[in-house]
């Protein structure tokens, strides 16, 4: 395939060519450029060198189509060159990149690395990309880190400034593809709202433990759930002509469905079961969907909305089985890496698990070392239990406070991608959700609903647990029998 020309929101990536030499001539000969690069960049840089190397060695590999290699250009002033990006057939160095030093620091050279890797699997086919770093090079590690890729090995390399250790990062294509699906979904998310904050909890800290809070209750209808529900209504409908939504619910998760309904066009149906809690029910109709109270609990729900599914031909936004919702509640992985970059354990509520799947999947791709934490209700133990045994382990009942964690008939889907994902389950009672609720709401000045409080919760458990960590708020709908 031949080399395109690329865009990116502030570059534009042109195919190398041989006119180009001059202006890479005038701008290549730097230390701070070729400091790193392979030493077979002849050092002093001879006057002919740009033409040497674009003449003799880069367009003639293009030409064989082993490269690919463009010159970078700001949009605002597309005539002037600032630096040059390539891809190459080869077993460890699949990219390689420089930038004039005036440029650097600000975040150009990771626009055009996304271009190009984009390219390198979307159009390339390519199923793994792979690129050495020098360990002493922390600007260009900081672009692999961004991308999601790892360290695969670590060798000797030569380069201009002379031997030193070197890195070789990697990541597939599947691993990419899942990063850039996050990212499109944070894009989307963020023309209806911001990135939540995550902030301090003194409450929490101690001398060898820096806790921290990943608060959601001041999105629309105070819950994550609309972050997977509008995700996944918004591309839904895109593939395919949708006249009802409908979901079944324990109440955040149809009030994020009729949020997201409402923001799309579609009317909404939610089932709950029988005696809802009143005030998820109350935000629900306040955003125009109608309700179905079905059953005793979240399952017989489940199957009437099903039922009324295969009847009516309505889209059923199922929590537990969509694909979308988890790439819409990974963006809150995404966003606690970035707001804390040293974060070494997360705490995250798991009731249908879409939530966890998301942020476990955001999260290590980011920083593999990071421990995911599942938290549960005792009196809802079904998907710890099914955690532990590898295989579905179903409950007779799910009879807890935090009815966003009361799940009794996990799915054999969602119990393989939590073993895989998560590194640890932990079960909190109904009695330290309500003292991690107080806490909350005395200490931190956050309202937290049961499940929303049950990773502070299982906090609150282990003392004696150090490092950066963070929990998560999920939800702030409290009825008022929760409270009792």
């Amino acid at each position: 395939m031949i080399t395109p020309t690329l865009e990116t929101l502030r570059l534009v990536l042109r195919p190398l060519a041989l006119e180009d030499a001059d202006a890479v001539q005038a701008l290549f000969p730097q230390w701070d450029i070729v400091r790193y690069l392979n030493n077979v960049v002849p050092w002093p840089y001879p006057p002919d060198g740009a033409l040497t190397f674009c003449r003799d060695i880069a367009l003639p590999a293009v030409a064989r189509r082993e490269q690919w290699i463009w010159t970078l250009r700001l949009k605002s002033d597309p005539d002037r060159i600032i630096g040059s990006i390539g891809l190459k057939l080869s077993e460890e160095e699949n990219r390689g990149f420089w930038l004039g030093p005036e440029w650097q620091g600000q975040g150009l050279m990771t626009e055009a690395a996304d271009a190009v890797t984009d390219f390198w699997f979307d159009s390339l086919r390519f199923p793994v990309l792979r690129a050495p770093k020098a360990v002493a090079n922390s600007a260009s590690r900081r672009i692999s880190e961004k991308q999601g890729m790892r360290v695969i090995a670590v060798v000797e390399r030569n380069y201009v400034s002379g031997p030193a250790q070197a890195e070789i990062w990697e990541i597939t294509a599947g691993e990419w593809r899942a990063r850039r699906r996050i990212d499109e979904a944070r894009s989307l998310l963020a023309r209806h709202f911001e990135r939540t904050p995550l902030v301090r909890a003194d409450s929490l800290s101690t001398a060898g433990r820096d806790a921290h809070l990943k608060i959601e209750t001041g999105l629309p209808t105070g819950s994550f759930k609309v972050r997977g529900a509008l995700y996944a209504l918004s591309v839904n409908i895109e593939r395919h002509a949708i006249r009802e939504v409908i979901a079944a619910s324990t109440g955040n998760h149809g009030a994020a469905v009729a949020f997201a309904a409402r923001a799309v066009g579609v009317p909404a149906r939610i089932f709950l079961p029988n005696n809802p809690n009143r005030v998820k029910a109350a935000r629900i109709r306040e955003l125009g969907a109608a309700i179905v109270e079905a059953g005793a609990d979240l399952s017989a729900a489940i199957d009437a909305a099903r039922d009324y599914a295969s009847s009516s031909g309505a889209f059923f936004l199922h929590d537990a089985e969509d694909a979308d919702i988890p790439v819409g509640t990974a963006t809150i992985g995404a966003e606690i890496v970035e707001q804390l970059p040293a974060v070494d354990a997360v705490y995250v509520p798991m009731g249908d698990t879409a939530l966890i799947r998301g942020v476990a999947s955001a999260v290590k791709q980011r920083r593999p070392s990071v421990r995911v934490i599942g938290v549960v209700a005792e009196q809802a133990p079904a998907y710890c239990l099914s955690w532990k045994a590898g295989s579905v382990v179903e409950t007779e009942s799910a009879n807890t406070i935090a009815d966003g964690l009361a799940v009794r008939r996990p799915l054999a889907p969602n119990v393989a991608a939590i073993r895989h994902l998560v590194d640890e389950v932990e079960t909190v009672s109904e009695q330290g959700m309500k003292e991690a609720m107080a806490l909350l709401e005395s200490r931190e000045r956050v309202i937290a609903e049961p499940a929303g409080a049950a990773a502070t919760a299982a906090l609150l458990k282990h003392p004696e647990r150090g490092g950066a960590i963070v929990a998560l708020v999920t939800g702030c709908n409290v009825a008022p029998s929760s409270r009792s």
